[in-house]
């Protein structure tokens, strides 16, 4: 269920911030709309109508198809799209039939434009779509022009039908920008909570599963370093200092690691913190490094100087290798650094014949 909703946020998410996905939606519905439309005008005789719906379902269509050939080829459906649009609801005007139903697919610009379009350039369509539509029926100019006049009552009632086509779109998609900006924030919450431990910043166990699976999967014959070090006796720290203390201590370990290895980090167990690293910045020497300055670094939990050594398993990798292989060698090196003394770094390579 969890993976679900992690899927279903994902996709929602990610359809957003696709033009191509917003695109392709409204063409098709437009396409359909249109179609039904041309089939409605040529049994009704208005044949002109008939024509121009046709032309505009197909070039909605050749819209629809730019939209799947490439990003370049969405944004040029968008420019066509907008010049298209204002053409035929211009012709409809213009040559609609004087009950205003042709018309008022005008009312149709607000909701599209918003939809597709950044704010402030679907307001500059709408507007010039609601000039055009005041042009030819409010003024005694465009009127003239007019193939078939309009009623009294139509032509006073359009400009506000207009306007609050406009404002009920703007509502609508002030509401679904709020919901998705909503639904990010609650995702981005939703990816901290499942991928990393609240505590250190760092990733936990199933962050860093789900990471290592998939660094291996795409490293080929790249090197791959597993490193996992747990606290000395940190149970000694809890219990002399108090667990509110220990956090403390782990959170700056964890800012250590952090500050010392560019590499994904991760919160493996209690006192445990896992590294993966794809190239050589974690070789023997950084990681002897790494030992002395955890060991000289001085945790001052004011009167108290907590003073703490830590213990290193390594495993480096060429090549693909099984991440259970790497994380059971890994661990393998953690215990024998513990076995013989702790403070101390143990270090396998996994050749090819151990890596199954």
């Amino acid at each position: 269920m969890v993976r679900l909703f992690n899927e279903f946020v994902q996709d929602a998410v990610n359809a957003n911030d696709k033009d191509e996905y917003r695109f392709s939606w409204i063409f098709l519905i437009l396409i359909v709309i249109s179609a039904i439309t041309s089939v409605v005008d040529y049994l009704t005789g208005y044949v002109v109508l008939f024509w121009v719906t046709l032309c505009f379902a197909l070039l909605c269509s050749l819209d629809y198809i730019l939209c799947k050939i490439s990003p370049r080829g969405v944004k040029l459906a968008s420019w066509l799209f907008g010049i298209e649009l204002i053409s035929v609801l211009t012709f409809f005007i213009y040559s609609g039939i004087p009950s205003g139903v042709s018309a008022i697919w005008a009312c149709i610009v607000p909701a599209c434009s918003l939809f597709l379009y950044k704010r402030r350039f679907a307001v500059t369509i709408t507007t010039i779509m609601f000039l055009i539509s005041i042009f030819f029926l409010c003024t005694p100019w465009g009127y003239g022009l007019l193939k078939y006049h309009y009623s009294m009552a139509f032509r006073i009632r359009f400009p506000l039908i207009y306007i609050c086509f406009f404002l009920i779109s703007f509502i609508l998609e002030t509401i679904r920008q709020g919901m998705y900006k909503e639904l990010k924030r609650t995702k981005l919450e939703y990816e901290r909570l499942y991928y990393y431990d609240d505590l250190t910043g760092t990733l936990n166990r199933r962050g860093f599963n789900e990471l290592v699976e998939k660094t291996l999967t795409e490293s080929g014959d790249k090197r791959v370093t597993l490193v996992i070090l747990d606290i000395d006796y940190f149970k000694r720290i809890n219990d002399t200092y108090g667990h509110l203390k220990g956090d403390v201590v782990l959170k700056e370990l964890a800012d250590i690691l952090k500050k010392n290895c560019k590499a994904p980090i991760s919160r493996w167990g209690g006192e445990e913190f896992a590294i993966l690293c794809t190239d050589d910045s974690l070789n023997e020497k950084i990681i002897n490094k790494l030992l002395r300055l955890v060991e000289t670094r001085i945790f001052d939990r004011g009167d108290k100087k907590i003073r703490l050594t830590i213990s290193i398993g390594v495993a480096y990798a060429d090549g693909n290798v099984d991440h259970m292989v790497l994380f059971r060698h890994a661990d393998r090196c953690l215990y024998e650094a513990k076995n013989k003394g702790r403070n101390m770094a143990k270090f396998c390579y996994i050749n090819k014949e151990i890596k199954k």
